[in-house]
Protein backbone atom coordinates (compact mmCIF):
# COMPACT_ATOMS: atom_id res chain seq x y z
CA UNK A 1 0.00 0.00 0.00
CA UNK A 2 1.25 3.53 -0.98
CA UNK A 3 0.52 5.94 1.85
CA UNK A 4 1.45 9.35 1.05
CA UNK A 5 2.98 11.68 3.53
CA UNK A 6 1.37 15.16 4.48
CA UNK A 7 2.60 15.92 7.55
CA UNK A 8 4.80 19.40 8.43
CA UNK A 9 8.06 16.82 8.38
CA UNK A 10 9.46 14.51 7.26
CA UNK A 11 8.04 15.40 4.26
CA UNK A 12 7.92 12.80 0.60
CA UNK A 13 11.71 13.45 -0.56
CA UNK A 14 11.75 13.46 -4.75
CA UNK A 15 12.71 10.15 -6.26
CA UNK A 16 16.01 11.76 -7.58
CA UNK A 17 16.60 12.65 -3.78
CA UNK A 18 15.68 9.42 -2.69
CA UNK A 19 18.14 7.57 -5.04
CA UNK A 20 21.22 9.69 -4.05
CA UNK A 21 20.31 8.48 -0.42
CA UNK A 22 20.71 4.92 -1.49
CA UNK A 23 24.25 5.60 -2.65
CA UNK A 24 26.84 4.62 -0.76
CA UNK A 25 28.52 7.02 1.39
CA UNK A 26 31.02 9.46 0.45
CA UNK A 27 34.56 8.93 2.27
CA UNK A 28 34.81 12.71 4.39
CA UNK A 29 38.63 13.28 3.84
CA UNK A 30 38.73 13.87 0.06
CA UNK A 31 38.81 16.99 -1.72
CA UNK A 32 35.58 16.04 -3.54
CA UNK A 33 33.42 15.66 -0.31
CA UNK A 34 35.05 19.17 0.90
CA UNK A 35 33.82 21.03 -2.60
CA UNK A 36 30.45 19.59 -2.08
CA UNK A 37 29.89 21.05 1.44
CA UNK A 38 31.32 24.14 0.38
CA UNK A 39 28.68 24.42 -2.35
CA UNK A 40 26.17 23.18 0.29
CA UNK A 41 27.40 26.37 2.44
CA UNK A 42 26.95 28.42 -0.50
CA UNK A 43 23.54 27.34 -1.22
CA UNK A 44 22.02 27.56 2.32
CA UNK A 45 23.00 30.88 2.27
CA UNK A 46 21.06 31.80 -1.06
CA UNK A 47 18.49 30.20 -0.12
CA UNK A 48 18.47 31.95 3.45
CA UNK A 49 19.22 35.11 1.64
CA UNK A 50 22.86 35.77 4.43
CA UNK A 51 25.36 37.85 4.16
CA UNK A 52 28.03 36.85 2.25
CA UNK A 53 30.52 36.76 4.78
CA UNK A 54 27.88 34.11 6.84
CA UNK A 55 29.02 30.54 7.54
CA UNK A 56 26.68 27.31 8.30
CA UNK A 57 26.71 24.99 10.84
CA UNK A 58 25.74 21.49 9.72
CA UNK A 59 24.91 19.04 12.27
CA UNK A 60 23.84 15.76 12.40
CA UNK A 61 21.05 15.51 14.99
CA UNK A 62 17.85 16.95 15.89
CA UNK A 63 16.28 20.41 15.70
CA UNK A 64 16.59 20.13 19.42
CA UNK A 65 20.51 19.48 19.21
CA UNK A 66 20.83 22.77 17.00
CA UNK A 67 18.36 24.75 19.69
CA UNK A 68 20.50 23.51 22.01
CA UNK A 69 23.92 24.23 20.13
CA UNK A 70 22.69 27.61 19.85
CA UNK A 71 21.56 28.32 23.31
CA UNK A 72 25.14 26.60 24.66
CA UNK A 73 27.22 28.66 22.52
CA UNK A 74 26.19 31.82 21.83
CA UNK A 75 24.34 32.85 25.20
CA UNK A 76 25.87 33.53 28.64
CA UNK A 77 24.99 33.96 32.27
CA UNK A 78 25.69 37.79 31.42
CA UNK A 79 22.91 37.68 28.75
CA UNK A 80 19.37 38.89 29.06
CA UNK A 81 17.26 37.44 26.98
CA UNK A 82 13.08 37.09 25.88
CA UNK A 83 11.84 34.06 25.07
CA UNK A 84 8.33 33.80 23.18
CA UNK A 85 6.73 30.58 24.27
CA UNK A 86 3.46 29.54 22.01
CA UNK A 87 3.73 26.30 22.54
CA UNK A 88 5.92 22.74 23.01
CA UNK A 89 9.16 24.68 20.77
CA UNK A 90 9.00 28.02 22.47
CA UNK A 91 9.43 25.77 25.82
CA UNK A 92 12.11 24.01 24.81
CA UNK A 93 13.68 27.38 24.41
CA UNK A 94 12.73 28.12 27.61
CA UNK A 95 14.07 24.77 28.85
CA UNK A 96 17.62 25.41 27.65
CA UNK A 97 17.64 28.88 28.63
CA UNK A 98 17.25 27.30 32.38
CA UNK A 99 19.46 24.23 31.79
CA UNK A 100 22.20 26.66 30.84
CA UNK A 101 21.31 29.46 33.57
CA UNK A 102 20.38 32.00 30.78
CA UNK A 103 19.17 35.17 32.41
CA UNK A 104 15.93 35.07 30.58
CA UNK A 105 11.99 36.44 30.58
CA UNK A 106 9.17 34.43 28.74
CA UNK A 107 7.20 35.86 26.58
CA UNK A 108 3.75 33.87 27.15
CA UNK A 109 1.56 33.26 24.41
CA UNK A 110 -1.95 31.72 24.26
CA UNK A 111 -2.82 28.79 21.55
CA UNK A 112 -3.11 30.28 18.53
CA UNK A 113 -2.15 34.04 19.75
CA UNK A 114 -0.26 36.41 17.42
CA UNK A 115 2.57 38.73 18.94
CA UNK A 116 1.54 42.13 18.64
CA UNK A 117 4.07 45.56 18.97
CA UNK A 118 1.65 46.23 21.88
CA UNK A 119 3.42 43.02 24.03
CA UNK A 120 7.16 43.74 22.79
CA UNK A 121 6.58 47.74 23.86
CA UNK A 122 6.86 47.06 27.26
CA UNK A 123 10.16 45.44 27.06
CA UNK A 124 11.42 48.45 24.86
CA UNK A 125 14.70 49.75 27.01
CA UNK A 126 14.96 46.91 29.59
CA UNK A 127 18.48 46.09 29.09
CA UNK A 128 17.45 42.67 26.96
CA UNK A 129 20.66 41.41 25.10
CA UNK A 130 19.01 38.58 23.12
CA UNK A 131 15.70 37.45 21.14
CA UNK A 132 14.82 33.80 20.91
CA UNK A 133 11.82 32.93 18.62
CA UNK A 134 10.34 29.88 17.03
CA UNK A 135 9.22 31.97 14.06
CA UNK A 136 6.61 28.92 12.83
CA UNK A 137 5.35 27.32 16.65
CA UNK A 138 4.82 23.88 15.01
CA UNK A 139 2.92 22.13 17.63
CA UNK A 140 0.05 25.23 17.18
CA UNK A 141 0.52 26.41 13.84
CA UNK A 142 1.25 29.85 14.54
CA UNK A 143 3.34 32.18 12.20
CA UNK A 144 4.91 34.81 14.39
CA UNK A 145 5.17 38.26 12.41
CA UNK A 146 8.75 38.47 12.07
CA UNK A 147 9.48 41.62 10.45
CA UNK A 148 7.80 43.53 13.80
CA UNK A 149 10.00 41.00 15.79
CA UNK A 150 12.79 42.13 13.69
CA UNK A 151 11.76 45.43 13.94
CA UNK A 152 11.82 45.37 17.54
CA UNK A 153 15.35 43.24 17.67
CA UNK A 154 16.92 46.79 15.84
CA UNK A 155 15.70 49.35 18.04
CA UNK A 156 17.10 47.65 20.81
CA UNK A 157 19.80 46.39 19.37
CA UNK A 158 19.04 42.50 20.56
CA UNK A 159 20.58 39.60 18.84
CA UNK A 160 17.97 37.59 16.89
CA UNK A 161 17.85 33.93 17.54
CA UNK A 162 15.63 32.45 14.96
CA UNK A 163 14.20 29.03 14.82
CA UNK A 164 12.90 28.70 11.45
CA UNK A 165 12.94 24.90 11.39
CA UNK A 166 9.14 23.91 9.73
CA UNK A 167 8.89 27.53 8.12
CA UNK A 168 12.47 27.94 5.88
CA UNK A 169 11.78 28.02 2.33
CA UNK A 170 8.02 27.83 3.32
CA UNK A 171 7.53 31.01 4.72
CA UNK A 172 9.51 34.56 3.16
CA UNK A 173 12.79 34.47 4.82
CA UNK A 174 15.10 36.97 4.59
CA UNK A 175 18.06 36.78 7.13
CA UNK A 176 20.35 39.74 5.81
CA UNK A 177 17.14 41.71 5.43
CA UNK A 178 15.69 40.97 8.94
CA UNK A 179 18.96 41.06 11.11
CA UNK A 180 18.55 38.02 11.98
CA UNK A 181 22.24 36.47 13.44
CA UNK A 182 21.52 32.76 13.74
CA UNK A 183 18.60 31.10 11.95
CA UNK A 184 17.91 27.76 12.90
CA UNK A 185 16.52 25.01 9.47
CA UNK A 186 16.21 21.44 9.12
CA UNK A 187 16.74 19.10 6.07
CA UNK A 188 13.04 17.20 6.57
CA UNK A 189 11.02 19.67 5.97
CA UNK A 190 10.62 22.35 2.90
CA UNK A 191 14.22 21.10 1.94
CA UNK A 192 12.42 17.82 1.08
CA UNK A 193 15.75 15.81 1.73
CA UNK A 194 15.47 12.61 3.21
CA UNK A 195 14.34 12.69 7.29
CA UNK A 196 16.54 9.64 8.19
CA UNK A 197 19.46 11.48 8.75
CA UNK A 198 17.76 14.56 10.79
CA UNK A 199 20.73 16.88 9.10
CA UNK A 200 20.10 20.55 10.25
CA UNK A 201 22.03 23.57 9.77
CA UNK A 202 22.12 26.93 11.57
CA UNK A 203 23.46 29.68 9.36
CA UNK A 204 24.72 32.46 11.36
CA UNK A 205 25.96 36.17 10.64
CA UNK A 206 29.00 38.08 11.59
CA UNK A 207 27.74 39.37 15.25
CA UNK A 208 27.14 35.56 15.81
CA UNK A 209 30.27 35.23 17.09
CA UNK A 210 30.03 37.38 20.46
CA UNK A 211 31.68 38.53 23.15
CA UNK A 212 30.90 39.33 26.59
Amino acid sequence: MNMLNFTVGPVMSADAVREIGAEQVPYFRTSEFSATMKENEQLMKEFAKADDNARVVFITGSGTASMEASVMNLLTADDKVLVVNGGSFGQRFVDLCELYAIPHTVIKMETGQQITAEMLEQYDNQGYTAFLVNVHETSTGVHYDIDLISKFCRRNNLFLLVDAISSFLADEFDMKQLGADVMITGSQKALACSGYFHNRAFATSNRAHRTQ
